[in-house]
């Protein structure tokens, strides 16, 4: 079975489409999870309607803003399908791209795959697309990863790190390390996970024929400027808060300044030390206390 996650913080426009994008894409009674982490606008209608258009759906609600590692680690501890696949609200997933993804992880030896996009935050050429697809509308998107997917000499990558804005997992590398560390304020959460999960010994994979549209900076755009320049300063704090503790758990000085230059960060060596790493497996988080819908029976034990 296949779980579906996709995680908010606003932007219900967007957020939408991001939905629209899935149910287009994915056909039969999958596991859709939603989490709403504490969106400024209202995103609980959007997803009521979602689950009443699609009823084997899981709606899960913050009162505060957990940020994107809690987000995924809800997805990724609550899911119950053997591949898990987390979506951004602002990236567009094709037939192809799930399909694509799907036939990588019948690889048991593969614990995490991505593909790629028009726009990937890691600066590399084999997962940031030259070609940018969407502005025709979504029949030409899904004409344009269909190409992709057709592709005979596209071979899979292993990954130097993850980014984790689209990506899917195994059920045997989630009993093996569990989901995000939750130490990790939202950023670096996803490169930690790609690091323990090369330690538990399972590869981290690019999927160059799965394909899909990542809308870039819409999760700040559709502010005003006050709102906008807020979540910016609250988003940079976050990440050198994230980036001393990345620097801490795995062992490695370099000055916050230079977490923006990924390639700065010895991966290599990283990976070697994972599989010395005695703590990679993080323990169950239970995110039941924040599930709105359904409403569980308390008579149920």
């Amino acid at each position: 079975m296949l779980s579906i996650g996709v995680a908010a913080h606003g932007n219900v426009a967007i957020t939408e489409e991001c939905l629209k994008s899935i149910f287009a894409s994915v056909v039969g009674d999958f596991e859709l999870l939603l989490i709403d982490d504490a969106s400024p606008d209202d995103m609980l209608p959007l997803f009521h309607d979602a689950a009443e258009f699609h009823p084997n759906t899981r709606i899960y609600h913050f009162p505060e803003n957990l940020e994107y590692s809690q987000s995924v680690n809800c997805l990724l501890n609550e899911a119950r399908g053997e591949r898990v696949l987390f979506v951004s609200n602002d990236i567009f997933i094709t037939p192809s791209y799930v399909a694509a993804l799907l036939e990588t992880m019948s690889d048991p030896t593969i614990g995490i795959a991505r593909g790629v996009s028009n726009f990937v935050d890691n600066d590399l050429p084999s997962h940031n697309l030259a070609e940018k697809q969407s502005a025709d509308g979504w029949q030409a998107l899904v004409d344009f990863a269909a190409a992709r997917y057709a592709l005979e000499d596209a071979a899979l990558v292993d990954d130097p790190f993850l980014i984790g804005d689209a990506f899917m997992v195994s059920r045997a590398l989630l009993d093996a390390i569990g989901g995000f560390d939750i130490d990790y304020c939202g950023y670096m959460s996803d490169i930690d996970f790609g690091l323990r999960a090369v330690g538990a010994q399972f590869r981290r994979v690019l999927c160059p024929r799965a394909y899909a549209w990542h809308v870039r900076s819409s999760n700040f755009n559709y502010l005003d400027d006050s709102a906008r320049a807020e979540k910016l300063e609250r988003r940079r704090k976050r990440v050198f808060a994230a980036w001393d503790t990345f620097a801490t758990k795995w062992e490695i000085e370099l000055t916050p300044g230079e977490w923006f230059r990924l390639a700065k960060i010895p991966f290599a060596e990283l990976d070697a030390k994972a599989g010395l790493y005695s703590k990679r497996k993080q323990g169950p988080v239970s995110y039941e206390k924040f599930l709105v819908f359904p409403i569980a029976d308390p008579t149920v034990r």
